[in-house]
């Protein structure tokens, strides 16, 4: 079980949907986007084009999610945020008009699945059980929140149209909220402050998860000159580079900090030493790019790449009763 509240009793259930269910607006209601400081037009990750190669679709070409132990088809807004996203960069690389629609489509239906959470706030929850850091549905994570707000804030600003800013700052809410509360703030041993991914009895603290979230915040930062939220984004940075070391083990980089130490698989490695070079350019800071010049250069040996892929095999094998460990 999860240690957030059960919002899922608080507010009614919105039942997914298998095509975009959102209010079709004239041009006279809709409001120009209130963008006040900057934001730049290219998200700054790029996924992999295989990345997304597997997925399904529905008639509507929304993506289904692809996960171990799931049972039917479901809409990830993880997923889809990301997918946008994906879209959104190749419609500035090579001009394809129908790649800007698919982000637009990933945005709408992130506007429509937008649900209460916990009376107070709002969010795009997760509804599947996550078994091993032993979370049942529904659940939010800080990573879905960080994108899907990278996505809306671009989709206002090229379509000019502020209902989507609206939506990402109602997600922005949870980010000054406790897990214990339903919200993603989390700390590490410091106390220095991190979002959580998996909020379940156990911290888990994915550098992955915490890093999209952060981008999202100093997005949200620049694209209203929010002092409040560039304030997080300095408290997240600060927190993350006095902790990074402890996602290192034996040379190797941790999923995350949950007690289990599964070593990161190169797909991991790779996302994640891109956004630290990433997250070392918004906040000016070497010590994050060093770490992740470190740990790229760890797994470039032969002795390294042996080493590793005993350990991942060995991960792979200490929880193959839960599900197959991600590689």
């Amino acid at each position: 079980m999860s240690d957030q509240p059960d919002c899922s009793g608080k507010s009614p259930s919105v039942p997914q949907v298998l095509t975009n269910s959102w209010q079709v607006f004239n041009e006279y209601e809709k409001k120009p986007a209130t963008i006040k400081g900057d934001i730049s037009i290219k998200y700054p990750f790029d996924w992999w084009d295989d990345f997304f190669a597997e997925i399904e679709f529905d008639d509507r070409e929304i993506p289904f999610a692809n996960r171990p132990g799931l049972d039917k088809k479901y809409y990830d807004p993880t997923l889809i945020a990301a997918y946008g996203l994906y879209n959104h960069n190749q419609f500035l690389l090579n001009g394809d008009i129908l790649r800007r629609y698919t982000a637009l489509r990933m945005a709408d239906w992130l506007q429509a699945n937008l649900q209460d959470w916990c009376e107070l706030f709002f969010a795009w929850p997760l509804e599947y059980d996550e078994p091993f850091y032993g979370i049942s549905q529904p659940w939010v994570s800080c990573q879905t929140q960080g994108l899907a707000i990278s996505l809306l804030l671009r989709v206002a600003f090229f379509n000019n149209d502020a209902s989507y800013e609206e939506t990402a700052l109602k997600a922005a809410k949870l980010f000054f909220v406790s897990c214990d509360a339903g919200g993603f703030v989390s700390r590490f041993k410091d106390g220095g402050l991190v979002f959580e991914s998996f909020p379940g009895k156990e911290q888990a603290l994915p550098l992955m998860g915490n890093i999209f979230a952060i981008i999202g915040i100093y997005e949200l930062a620049h694209y209203f000159k929010d002092r409040n939220q560039e304030t997080v984004f300095n408290s997240a940075v600060t927190g993350l580079v006095n902790n990074i070391e402890g996602y290192s083990f034996k040379k190797w980089l941790l999923k995350d900090l949950h007690p289990s130490k599964r070593v990161a698989g190169k797909t991991e490695v790779a996302t994640i030493v891109k956004l630290l070079n990433i997250l070392a350019k918004l906040s000016e800071d070497t010590i994050l790019s060093n770490r992740a010049k470190c740990w790229q250069e760890n797994y470039a040996t032969h002795i390294s790449a042996l080493r590793y892929f005993f350990r991942t095999r060995w991960d792979d094998f200490r929880f193959r009763k839960v599900y197959s460990v991600n590689k």
